[in-house]
């Protein structure tokens, strides 16, 4: 599934990720909470297939900006969890 990827660097540097589907889900996903940047990097490229060149870079923005925007495409077991009742 196509959409969007939110990253927001959080004042205690944790990283919360909103992947918003560009059409076909119903719903909310729910939030990703990274405890850091090191660890947002690590699922920017296992959970949401960003390719480590372009995961690095997003990394280095994030930290830059405190907020990025992504295009993704994720398969689906990650929509299952990203996409469970709340």
């Amino acid at each position: 599934m196509e959409g969007r990827l939110t990253l927001s660097l959080r004042r205690d540097r944790s990283v919360q990720m909103v992947f918003t589907p560009r059409i076909g889900a119903a719903g909310n996903s729910s939030p990703v909470l990274a405890k850091d940047s090191g660890q947002a990097w690590s699922d920017l490229v296992t959970r949401f297939g960003v390719s480590l060149p372009k995961a690095q870079a997003s990394i280095a923005q994030l930290r830059r900006n405190g907020h990025i925007d992504l295009a993704v495409s994720i398969d689906g077991r990650e929509i299952a969890d990203l996409f469970q009742s709340h």
